[in-house]
């Protein structure tokens, strides 16, 4: 993975880099990062960061136990992180527990995506000026989904979803 990296940042100028990992802590406990991941983690964070770049690691699932380590690891972005009751991070906690530059990459999970009765539009708008108001002041945030936007979604919900963010 350094030797394919080290090419990648030979060669294009590409900033961003995602593993396409899932780091959840039903799959990676926390004792794994000390046996397995830290050694890889952290050189490739390293290597990355080296070449002005910045290095995002999806993460849909529960990942609250995974914060320091996260650190540790010098990930600057938890892609889709998964929020309560999906996931058990809440967004509003990633700056304080991982850093302030580190960037937030969540917020709309099937949870909300799959409200189909008539007031769901309204309800994503509610959740998402409570979100925004959470997270405020926080320039690292990016309003995405919490892993993927389920097939189920409805059309609805996504305009309200959009709407939410744009009327922040």
């Amino acid at each position: 993975t350094l030797e394919f990296t080290e090419q990648l940042l030979e060669k294009t100028d590409t900033k961003f880099f995602i593993s396409n990992d899932n780091l959840d802590a039903m799959l990676f406990p926390p004792y794994y990062f000390d046996e397995y991941l830290y050694d890889h983690y952290i050189p490739l964070a390293n290597l990355i960061h080296s070449k002005g770049g910045y290095f995002w690691v999806h993460s849909c699932g529960n990942n609250l136990k995974l914060a320091k380590c996260i650190k540790k690891c010098k990930i600057d972005c938890m892609e889709g992180l998964t929020h309560p009751p999906l996931g058990d991070f809440p967004l509003h906690e990633a700056h304080e527990r991982i850093g302030p530059d580190f960037v937030v990459d969540g917020g709309n999970s099937c949870h909300e995506q799959e409200l189909f009765d008539e007031d769901g539009p309204q309800k994503i708008r509610d959740f998402s000026k409570n979100l925004f108001k959470q997270i405020a002041g926080n320039p690292h945030f990016i309003f995405a989904s919490s892993c993927n936007t389920s097939p189920r979604t409805p059309w609805q919900n996504i305009l309200a979803m959009r709407d939410a963010a744009a009327n922040s």
